[in-house]
């Protein structure tokens, strides 16, 4: 305030109380300019940030509704207050001294503030996209499509137009590369740390984040005390709308995109797993490698490392458990797959989609490899892919969980069978 106070040459109290000092700040502004206008950028930043230290954050909190209180006595020389940050200000406890501002969060007038438009990427954007085009030898429709993928989807109001985050689409366009952006920017420590916690994990739905929904409330609430995880997905970015259900009043929500399912699905496993961010990175490379290289030893060797480390408390008997585990990795490996894929025969439980071939896995829980294996075969999972023309494998794999006793541990395995269906 003082640096405020010097820029625009204007004296200031020097008393010690902030508030007295806020004030006196305003009225000299108004006094000079006969117009003042308050902006207020990432108000919440402090509070998420001490959320791990509950007392802390509310001391905080207090000291800002101070200052909130502060402007609203001071309304006759205010104009303009514009607040932005991660969860809405209404519900933050700080408006109190503010409950006459309009929250633009879900208006639908507003719903393009925050990003690009498809329309506004190809009104402003179609030269420097058309120079990557040439630049990299590929077409301006795959470039246009990729884009949309990984970074559209941003949707805060049912019926509205989605966005583009313009952080990572402007990145992507300097760059001229498409790249996860995302794990730069938008990694907010304090939501890690929330999904970290062992009573977030039945929050967590094991990875079925697009399974989430809630009510306007519930998605703007902000309690120091316990946030829902549904409202810190929505509110960081990580999860956005879908659909409305206007009987019930319920918000379907999901991943915007490519950019954030891979980002999420990586700090989740890692959340799980324990695994520092550099060696699960290498894990990821090892798994991708080993499928290119056909490598189903070394596979299986990356699975069980990622499986090893999960504690046994939270390993599950059904199959459901496991198949959301390595989707998520398949997901975070930026490897196209296709879960639980349907054919006329059955459904298949996962479809790998590599440049160069095709894999189809079937998983069992305490049964046979072969089983899996031969299940494959006998659905023919694999007969929707033989006119693409690349080779196929297929791979049965079987998690085999013994229960712990007095004198034993629990002891866990993976196995496998697998045979090339198509050279």
């Amino acid at each position: 305030m003082k640096e405020i106070g010097k820029t625009n040459e204007v004296l200031l109290s020097v008393n010690p109380d902030l508030n007295v000092v806020f004030m006196d700040l305003i009225s000299a502004l108004y006094k000079k300019f006969q117009f003042v206008a308050i902006l207020i950028d990432e108000y919440d930043y402090p509070i998420l940030h001490t959320l791990h230290k509950p007392d802390l954050a509310i001391e905080i909190r207090d000291v800002m509704k101070s200052f909130s209180s502060v402007v609203k006595a001071q309304k006759d020389f205010v104009e303009f207050v514009f607040v932005t940050g991660v969860s809405a200000f209404s519900k933050s406890g700080l408006s109190s001294g503010l409950n006459n501002l309009d929250n633009l969060s879900m208006n639908e007038d507003f719903f393009g503030i925050c990003g690009y438009t498809d329309q506004e990427v190809d009104l402003y954007f179609k030269e420097h996209i058309e120079k990557w085009a040439d630049l990299r030898k590929i077409s301006y429709k795959e470039i246009r499509e990729n884009l949309k993928n990984w970074y559209n989807g941003y949707c805060f109001k049912e019926n509205t137009p989605t966005i583009y985050s313009p952080f990572s689409l402007t990145c992507a366009l300097h760059s001229k590369e498409i790249q996860n952006f995302w794990f730069q920017s938008a990694t907010p420590q304090f939501l890690l740390d929330e999904i970290s916690k062992k009573e977030r994990q039945e929050e967590c739905k094991f990875l079925g984040m697009e399974e989430f929904q809630g009510s306007m409330d519930l998605l703007q609430t902000f309690e120091i005390e316990c946030t829902p995880l549904t409202a810190l997905l929505f509110q960081t970015g990580y999860l956005t709308i879908q659909d409305y259900d206007p009987e019930s009043r319920l918000y379907q929500l999901k991943y915007p995109n490519l950019e954030v399912k891979t980002a999420m699905h990586r700090h989740l496993l890692i959340a799980l797993t324990k695994i520092s961010p550099d060696p699960f990175d290498n894990l990821i490379a090892k798994i991708f490698r080993a499928l290119r290289q056909e490598n189903i030893e070394e596979l299986i060797e990356c699975f069980t490392s990622i499986f090893s480390k999960i504690p046994y408390q939270i390993h599950q008997t059904a199959e459901k458990f496991y198949h959301a585990i390595l989707q998520a990795l398949f997901v975070a490996c930026n490897i196209k797959s296709h879960a639980e894929y349907s054919t006329s025969q059955g459904r298949a439980d996962i479809i790998l989609d590599l440049p160069s071939m095709y894999y189809i896995l079937e998983l069992k829980v305490n049964k046979s490899p072969e089983e899996a294996l031969n299940q494959i075969e006998t659905q023919k999972y694999y007969e929707p892919f033989l006119h693409e023309g690349k080779p196929i494998r297929a791979i049965g794999i079987s998690f085999t969980r013994k229960n712990a006793s007095k004198k034993v541990k629990s002891l866990f395995s993976i196995t496998f069978a697998t045979k090339k269906l198509r050279e």
